[in-house]
């Protein structure tokens, strides 16, 4: 199911295990310029790794908000974060999203407001289980 694009995959059978609850945690990676301020979330890979990713929190939370303790302390509350990602929702290679798998956040978290507005959002550095595959993803961070 890694790497996965195919959209019978239930997102149950990916977010129940035996031991843990799943999470989703949905990434549109190239976003429109025509989205409001409140959601251009600047999501990326961290240069160099294909295992490491920074994704932004909702616009509207700080490193105190329950969400982000949430990600920031999945482990110990026995919570499983999935990462799905698509390169954009008009692309027009696909707009299914990809499973990338299992991710738990590096502890490596930066508070900000986000540009243009008086929303603070969270930087979270994220660590996947696996690396993403190759061809996903020079597909999805390049243009």
């Amino acid at each position: 199911m890694y790497g996965s694009e195919d959209k019978r995959i239930h997102l149950c059978d990916v977010l129940k295990g035996k031991e843990h609850d799943g999470v989703p945690v949905f990434i549109n990676y190239d976003k429109s310029d025509a989205i409001s301020d409140t959601t251009k979330y600047e999501d990326h890979f961290v240069p160099g790794f294909k295992d490491r990713l920074v994704a932004i929190s909702k616009s509207g939370r700080s490193v105190q908000s329950e969400d982000v303790q949430n990600f920031l302390n999945a482990r110990e509350r026995g919570i499983r974060v999935e990462l799905f990602v698509r390169k954009n929702k008009d692309d027009k290679i696909s707009k299914e999203f990809y499973y990338l798998g299992h991710m738990t956040a590096s502890g490596n978290t930066k508070e900000f407001t986000m540009p243009n507005t008086n929303k603070t959002a969270v930087e979270i550095e994220w660590i996947l289980d696996v690396p993403v595959r190759e061809d996903i993803y020079e597909y999805i961070v390049n243009s």
